[in-house]
């Protein structure tokens, strides 16, 4: 890929990328705050200095490559006003067994009567497919991981 004239590095458009998965993440995000991701991380420079049409179109194209080449559903959803991951062929964070037993236990005991049991109970839903404002799948088969598990906890998740 050419930018005014000359190549990009390729593993300047890997991180570019990354920055956009990461935070992507974290909940919907405006395509200006997809930028604003990459400009934390890479610099201002991350997408040229041209005008906002070129360095929006340069956006897309890191999309398609996260789609494409990452194996990311990462779309547009309307009603969240944002981009949003969907779901990742490949898991984005990738847990021990050990430790998605921990957090599947915390899930199941941690009761309302507990200091902050919303934000508890909400982690074990971010951490597969379909939690809050479509959270991506950090761990995509967590309750095939969980069968597996030395500890052998069974939890359904939801």
């Amino acid at each position: 890929m050419t930018v005014r004239g000359r190549r990009e590095s390729g593993w300047l458009v890997a991180r570019r990328c990354l920055a956009i998965v990461r935070r992507a993440q974290r909940g919907p995000a405006a395509w200006r705050e997809l930028l604003q991701a990459v400009w934390a991380q890479e610099g201002a420079e991350a997408y040229g200095s041209g005008p906002e049409r070129a360095q929006r179109l340069r956006l897309q194209k890191d999309l398609e490559r996260i789609r494409n080449h990452l194996g990311v559903d990462l779309y547009y959803d309307r009603e969240l006003g944002g981009y949003a991951v969907r779901e990742a062929q490949f898991a984005l964070l990738d847990l021990s067994d050990e430790d998605l037993a921990t957090i599947a236990w915390l899930g199941e005991t941690i009761g309302p009567e507990t200091p902050q049991p919303d934000a508890v109970q909400a982690l074990p839903g971010r951490l597969r497919c379909g939690g809050p404002f479509t959270a991506p799948s950090l761990c995509p088969l967590p309750r095939q991981r969980m069968a597996r598990s030395k500890c052998r906890l069974e939890t359904s998740w939801r």
